[in-house]
């Protein structure tokens, strides 16, 4: 709560050790490839470069050294570092050993292994800030014209291609954790204490592995990741789980007819109590512009029976 400017959040997030971090890498890097001439930069270097990037990316230019001009050229780029600095930062710019590599197609191969170390010192950082009561967990298309095999096509987000990103956020908007698609393999958990639901609810499965149990914390999401298994996980680890929910998904549950619904008109609602595994379940048709399915096993088509539970 004591953040206040984006400055300040940048800071939280990506601190000096990381700075240092990246730096050593990169010097690690530059003495790999070019050996015969020293690369001397400081943890200021790479920050001074990050910041340059950030401003790149809000004042758009035809190309990289058109920053640099005479003409077109910015002074919050220009006046913190030259045109032959920045690129010669960018070309040696690392975050991983590269020795440490396993190849692809072997046991263990990571298709994020050069970035892998920043992700993991950004997640925990991202993991110490507090927990709003109500979160949710989603796909994000993080833009980029890139050439990767880890691109994804989603036509129903407003970036369509990109890298695929599972986020855990809070009701204000801020991301608590998150997990970069990298393949098929993702479906896997990560722990073995974890259980083996599906592809899909394996996501919210190791994303809510960080909130806290029986604390009445609240997690949506959407019918691509709700299952019945992942509700009765979810209440048995103390988290209050509500997701919309196709029909197949719920054994012998026949949905009424939308003919019958839009009778009634909009906001009809039909709500039928399952139990599954001493798990009571809730599910509940309602209409809108069309038949939405909503499963929970902390609340129903009635708001006074979260206060019964």
């Amino acid at each position: 709560m004591e953040l206040e400017t984006p400055i300040h959040f940048f800071k939280y997030l990506f601190t000096d050790d990381i700075f240092l971090y990246i730096t050593q890498e990169t010097l690690k890097y530059a003495v790999e490839k070019r050996p015969e001439k020293l690369m001397i930069v400081t943890s200021a270097d790479i920050e001074q470069f990050v910041g340059i990037c950030l401003m790149m990316s809000v004042i758009q230019l035809p190309s990289t050294r058109d920053y640099w001009s005479s003409v077109l050229g910015h002074p919050k780029v220009n006046s913190f570092m030259s045109c032959n600095r920045f690129e010669e930062i960018k070309r040696f710019l690392h975050f991983n050993d590269n020795s440490t590599q396993i190849p692809k197609g072997q046991v263990g191969y990571d298709p994020l292994h050069k970035l892998r170390p920043f992700l993991v010192q950004v997640r925990e950082r991202l993991l110490t800030v507090p927990r709003e009561e109500y979160m949710a967990v989603d796909g994000q298309i993080i833009p980029t014209k890139s050439r990767s095999t880890m691109k994804q096509y989603n036509p129903k987000k407003p970036h369509k291609w990109g890298y695929k990103n599972f986020v855990l956020s809070g009701s204000s908007g801020f991301s608590y954790d998150f997990e970069l698609y990298t393949g098929a393999h993702v479906s896997e958990t990560v722990d073995g204490n974890l259980p083996n639901i599906s592809t899909s609810s394996n996501v919210v499965v190791r994303l809510a592995r960080t909130i806290a149990h029986n604390m009445d914390y609240r997690l949506f999401f959407d019918n691509w990741y709700t299952s019945l298994p992942l509700l009765v996980y979810l209440t048995k680890q103390g988290i209050l789980p509500l997701g919309t929910i196709k029909a197949n998904r719920v054994p012998g549950h026949k949905v009424p007819v939308e003919k019958e619904l839009k009778k009634k008109g909009r906001g009809a609602t039909v709500e039928k109590i399952s139990t599954v595994d001493n798990v009571d379940i809730s599910v509940t048709t309602w209409y809108d512009n069309r038949v939405v399915n909503l499963a929970s096993t902390y609340v129903g088509s009635k708001p006074d029976r979260s206060e019964t539970l």
